[in-house]
């Protein structure tokens, strides 16, 4: 079996549990669907495999029944939502500036794609690619990416015409993406991306992004379910320093009823279980690649009676015992995510 080596960071999705709720839908049930664990949107810094972000991203569609709702999250996220990457664009000195940082640095957010400014003539073209196969559909995500950075002409304050290309077959209904991207749309085209005068690249950018980063989150809609698994995993790590997290434990250092903290934990889509399990395998994994202590040892740190509980848990999580997995080497920061990872689909740094 061949694995991808190509990877979306979850900072992409930041914004997707909200729109999700807004729409009726419970995101831990969709990221199930997936393969995914409940709070993977809700870490940023999370790598997800390029096979299972696709999935992801046409899963969104079909559950809420909207053809362009990734089109429509991508209009809706501030760039900020990239972190570092995006106040780096949003603090260019000219459009030209800043579309070649989103060109030079999209490694640090996603890996396998060609993401360049060319310049021939009177036109400048900024392209989107990906590298080797994609295998789900990609065609749903490449149109809220070419919108989410054609927001970057918009920073100018002068109205861009551009031409907007694709390579896919033109749909039935192109309404909602000329509304998005105007009317000069071209489709089965030899790449994605859009096309505009040149002489504009000197524009400079109108909005700058604030020195603070600790204000992104505040620009982000938070729902109060997602506030509340991003506590309770919070929580958990606290607790498991020094005892066995439980529900009841968990709930009363939320300042909530186990029932209300069940109650809300499913509104999400998800259990305090679910979310316990998720924390043990991320930190066994992490421990196990670091080669510095025994089974017994990390079995006791994550609350298990006793090696072989931990050893059969680790097992169904990655198919292999945990002194196999130490065989396997991992990178942390590398662009080649490990085949044992990537099985899984996710890796936190």
């Amino acid at each position: 079996m061949t694995f991808s080596p190509y990877a979306h960071r979850a900072c992409e999705l930041v914004n997707v549990g909200s729109y999700l709720l807004e729409q009726g839908v419970r995101p831990g049930h969709l990221l199930k669907r997936v393969g995914l664990p409940a709070h993977a949107i809700l870490e940023p810094n999370a790598w997800i495999s390029r096979p299972l972000f696709l999935k992801l991203v046409n899963s969104l569609v079909h559950m809420t029944g909207d053809n362009y709702f990734v089109l429509h999250t991508a209009e809706r996220d501030p760039i900020e939502k990239l972190g570092v990457f995006g106040h780096a664009i949003l603090n260019a000195h000219s459009l030209r500036h800043a579309l070649s940082i989103a060109g030079e640095r999209t490694g640090l957010v996603q890996t396998g794609v060609r993401l360049r400014l060319c310049e021939q003539g009177t036109v400048a073209r900024f392209s989107y690619e990906f590298l080797g196969r994609t295998g789900e559909n990609p065609e749903t995500y490449i149109e809220a990416v070419l919108a989410f950075f054609l927001k970057i002409l918009g920073m100018t304050g002068v109205t861009i015409p551009v031409r907007v290309s694709f390579t896919h077959e033109r749909p039935r209904d192109i309404g909602e993406l000329e509304r998005v991207f105007g009317p000069d749309l071209c489709f089965r085209a030899g790449y994605n991306g859009f096309t505009f005068n040149r002489s504009l690249l000197d524009l400079s950018l109108q909005q700058k992004a604030s020195g603070d980063l600790l204000k992104q989150e505040g620009r982000l809609r938070l729902y109060p379910e997602e506030q509340l698994v991003r506590s309770v995993r919070n929580t958990i790590a606290d607790l498991m320093l020094r005892q066995n997290p439980t529900l009841e434990m968990t709930a009363k250092v939320n300042g909530v009823h186990k029932r209300t903290l069940e109650r809300r934990l499913e509104q999400w889509g998800t259990t305090f279980e679910v979310l316990l399990d998720q924390f043990r395998r991320e930190r066994a994994l992490e421990f196990v690649r670091q080669n510095s202590r025994t089974t017994t040892d990390i079995a006791f740190l994550l609350g298990y009676s006793d090696p072989s509980h931990f050893i059969r848990a680790f097992r169904r999580w990655t198919g292999m015992a945990p002194t196999e997995y130490g065989n396997v080497s991992f990178s942390a920061g590398s662009s080649k995510l490990s085949p044992a990872m990537l099985r899984k689909g996710l890796s936190f740094e």
